[in-house]
This record gives structure tokens, C-alpha cells and sequence, in this order.
């Protein structure tokens, strides 16, 4: 499942609830730095691929980060779902929503969960 699959079932849950407000789905975490295109990824996808830059250009072109000599799998980032309270709520309600993402989507589609703040300052108690 790709990444805007994810996004679409989490909106899913949280469109008939009013404990979360969905922010983002985003990688973060970049180990040892994002994956870097450059010129000749741009060169090697308009000579292999009619310029549509992909997956393959990365696997076979290294990364353009400055002395970076890692190949496109050994840059890495967590997955994390951005999430905003509505309100204050309880526990129990947050529990609920929380479970009916994780099983809607699957315990393993993203590496986190971050709670955006609000200025209101809703709270889980």
C-alpha cells in the first residue's frame, strides 16, 4: 500500500468522528539525509524512461548529496501520522479513533504518531 492509499483510509476513519483532525502523513527522520536528485538522475530518466523520474533512476543513479556514496535503500525515514485534537477528550476516546486507524490501515503502514498542538491547547486526559 502506498502512501496516499495510507492517507486516504486514515481520512476515511477520521471523517465521521470529532476527537482528530488529520494533518499529514510525512517522512521524517532521514537517516543519514533525505535521497538527494541531481543533474544526472534527470539525464539518466530522459535517456532510460522518456524524463519521468522513478524509483529505477534512483536505484541506478547515487545519491547527489555532497560525498554521499549510499545507495537509494540505505536512505532511510520514519513514516508518522500528524494528528490534531479537535477538543479535549478522554483517554478512552482517543483509544478508540487511535484503534479503528490502526486497524483500518495496519499496525506496520506508518513508524509513528505526532499530536500537533493546538492554540487552544486541547488535551487527552
Amino acid at each position: 500500500m502506498d502512501k496516499a492509499q495510507k492517507e486516504t483510509l486514515i481520512k476515511g476513519v477520521l471523517e465521521n468522528q470529532d476527537v482528530f483532525k488529520f494533518e499529514s502523513l510525512m517522512n521524517v527522520n532521514h537517516k543519514p539525509h533525505p535521497y538527494t536528485i541531481g543533474a544526472q538522475h534527470v539525464k539518466y530518466a530522459s535517456e532510460h524512461h522518456g524524463g519521468m523520474l522513478g524509483e529505477d533512476t534512483c536505484k541506478n543513479v547515487r545519491c547527489a548529496h555532497p560525498k554521499c556514496y549510499l545507495s537509494y535503500e540505505e536512505h532511510t525515514s520514519d513514516l508518522v501520522c500528524f494528528l490534531q485534537l479537535k477538543r479535549n477528550c478522554t483517554n478512552d476516546e482517543a483509544t478508540a479513533v487511535l484503534s479503528q486507524i490502526i486497524d483500518r490501515v495496519g499496525k506496520t503502514s506508518f513508524d509513528g504518531i505526532c499530536f500537533v498542538d493546538t492554540k487552544e491547547k486541547f488535551r487527552i486526559s
